[in-house]
């Protein structure tokens, strides 16, 4: 049998648990704790034999399937999307999970029987049958992403006060080489050509505390030109 819920619900309450609210006096199937809502899966493939008639513990919108000579029944649910003598095949959404009937909290019960006489034992514990399925609970479908806000085109590195990001060297070109030939009032050109080393050779000298006055601008020399 396939897993009736998704993947990330598992069994709270187990098979043959003892306990006075039950009317045998032990849990007859397996609970899954999952909010209102959750869908429910067909265990496997089958027919549906009846709902809503198995006895009020069970709530208003119970199922119960025939899958081959077994009798499943899907209790405490808040949605039916089956009707009897609907076919259904495995992993199908039969239906959503409640909090109809004799619960403490919203969840999926499985009980499995080999005749439907419910409330009366006899359970078949459904975790040996979904134990023995070699393949993996239904997985629902994510909900598709919210689509991602176009990232902002970024600002040129020039003209600008703060240093482009690196040292501007001697052939490079770009607007940050615009906006310092414009700074150093020559010929803006964008490419960083003699001229222009020219004129930032100059300004290092002017200004000792910018370094050796190689040409290359570095933060300290980028910061005192573009200004």
């Amino acid at each position: 049998m396939a897993w009736p819920v998704p993947s990330n619900y598992k069994i709270t309450t187990v098979f043959a648990k003892p306990g006075k609210m039950w009317t045998t006096g032990r849990h007859e199937g397996v609970d899954f704790a999952a909010p209102v809502g959750t869908p429910v899966f067909a265990a496997g493939d089958g027919k549906v034999i009846g709902t809503g008639v198995w006895g009020g513990a069970y709530g208003s919108k119970s199922l119960v399937i025939q899958h081959g000579k077994l009798f499943v029944m899907y209790a405490h649910m808040s949605k039916l999307l089956v009707k009897k003598g609907d076919s259904v095949k495995s992993g199908q959404k039969v239906g959503e999970v409640g909090k109809e009937g004799n619960v403490t909290g919203p969840h999926l019960h499985l009980e499995a029987q080999a005749k439907p006489t419910w409330t009366k034992g006899g359970g078949i514990n459904p975790a040996e049958l979904l134990a023995s399925d070699s393949g993996s609970a239904p997985v629902v479908p994510a909900k598709p992403a919210k689509p991602a806000k176009p990232a902002k085109p970024a600002k040129p590195a020039g003209p600008s006060k703060a240093y482009p990001g690196h040292p501007v060297k001697p052939g490079e070109s770009g607007e940050h080489v615009k906006a310092l030939q414009i700074a150093l009032k020559v010929s803006a050109t964008g490419v960083y050509d003699a001229k222009t080393k020219k004129a930032v050779v100059n300004f290092q000298k002017t200004y000792k505390a910018l370094g050796t006055p190689d040409g290359i601008v570095g933060p300290k020399s980028w910061a005192a030109i573009v200004k």
